[in-house]
């Protein structure tokens, strides 16, 4: 996802809470990508290839509990930083599924409520990098990527979070998803 053509600035000075901030995309980048994304509910920033929540994104750059600041505010600061920044619901709508069931798990390659299908060449794309590493998985996006099983399920565990699957990733992920949608 390329970041907002208007937002090409590698810092910005924004105001949350009654506090004014200076943000620099390298230091925005730095924080956020040493966390582990927590799940997404709507709104993502992609850093290093891996999307996070808006508001943990921010929440990282300025140190901010996250009901100060709405994912409105959040999505403003990272897109005047440059950064690509997203929609789930958007995202799910023009693969085919309505919002209202943008929950439900939908295997590669099956056919939608709405009679579209997800790609197996998006998820493809999102397990390059983790070959050899046990994965769990959510609407086609990587949560987490671990050393073994029982790493994935307890960081599942440990964030609250359901995942779709968890498997370990094959040297070659387009092998693995002919497989699945075989």
């Amino acid at each position: 996802m390329p970041p907002h053509p208007d937002a090409a600035r590698a810092s910005v000075r924004v105001q949350i809470a009654g506090r004014v901030f200076d943000l620099h995309q390298a230091d925005v980048s730095r924080l956020v990508g040493r966390l582990e994304p927590a799940e997404i509910r709507d709104h993502f920033v992609e850093i290093r290839g891996r999307r996070y929540p808006v508001k943990q994104a921010l929440g990282a750059a300025t140190g901010l509990d996250l009901s100060d600041f709405t994912s409105q505010h959040a999505r403003s600061a990272l897109r005047r930083l440059g950064l690509p920044v997203g929609r789930l619901s958007t995202a799910a709508r023009a693969g085919g599924v309505p919002r209202r069931e943008r929950r439900a798990s939908v295997r590669v390659g099956e056919p939608t409520a709405a009679g579209g299908a997800t790609s197996s060449a998006d998820l493809a794309g999102a397990l390059r990098g983790h070959q050899n590493r046990w994965v769990a998985i959510q609407r086609n996006q990587v949560l987490t990527d671990q050393d073994s099983f029982s790493e994935t399920v307890a960081w599942l565990r440990t964030n609250g979070i359901k995942a779709d699957a968890v498997f370990l990733v094959p040297e070659d992920p387009e092998r693995l998803l002919a497989g699945l949608s075989s």
